[in-house]
């Protein structure tokens, strides 16, 4: 609803005009919209096995650098710039994460799990996610293998993780803020599906 007053009626406002717009389908769709959020985001929160949503951009951005510096061989080049794949680890930002990974990392909330991501990814994922850049590079999105992490208490927690880069975000790896990008799938932008497996 909009009023205007007409113009000599500013006084006694007499003659007000009034203007009414039919928003019952905007409305419509921003509920239906909403619920599908909600349902989604408890498919997310809900699901039996960790899902994770993490930005990639920063490391896709690294890539692309050396790629336009001219690098072609990947394998070679890491096995000579080792660092190159920490400071990758480094630049992952992890977004989200649903229920059954605080419980699977024994984290308290989403904020401790956050703050303790170092304590998660350690020592033998620095190899498995070296393959994993490895098949970024070759722009293989959607990727499956066996990978250890631990949980807070140090623990080893042995897993098959299953990552995917939503189509939407392959130009640049990133998720935007609203709230359920991608449960089963991410982007670099990415979602993770960690199955947990007994240790060996």
């Amino acid at each position: 609803m909009r009023l205007r007053i007409l113009p000599g009626h500013e006084d006694r406002w007499d003659r007000v005009l009034v203007s009414l717009d039919d928003i019952t389908a905007r409305v419509a769709a921003y509920r239906e919209r909403t619920e599908a959020e909600r349902y989604a985001r408890g498919l997310f929160n809900h699901s039996p096995v960790s899902l994770w949503v993490e930005d990639f951009s920063a490391v896709k951005k690294l890539l692309d650098e050396i790629r336009q510096r001219g690098i072609t061989d990947f394998a070679t080049f890491i096995k000579v710039h080792p660092e190159f794949v920490t400071r990758c680890m480094q630049e992952i930002r992890v977004i989200d994460v649903n229920r059954e990974t605080l419980r699977m990392f024994g984290a308290a909330d989403t904020a401790d799990l956050l703050r303790n991501i170092p304590r998660v990814f350690r020592d033998e994922m620095q190899d498995s996610f070296a393959d994993q850049l490895q098949d970024l590079w070759n722009h293989k999105t959607s990727q499956q293998r066996e990978v250890v992490n631990y949980s807070l208490a140090g623990d080893p927690i042995h897993i098959h993780m299953q990552f995917t880069v939503l189509q939407h975000h392959l130009q640049t790896w990133r998720r935007r803020p609203p709230v359920f990008a991608a449960a089963i799938a991410g982007s670099w932008h990415a979602s993770c599906k960690a199955v947990a497996c007994s240790p060996s």
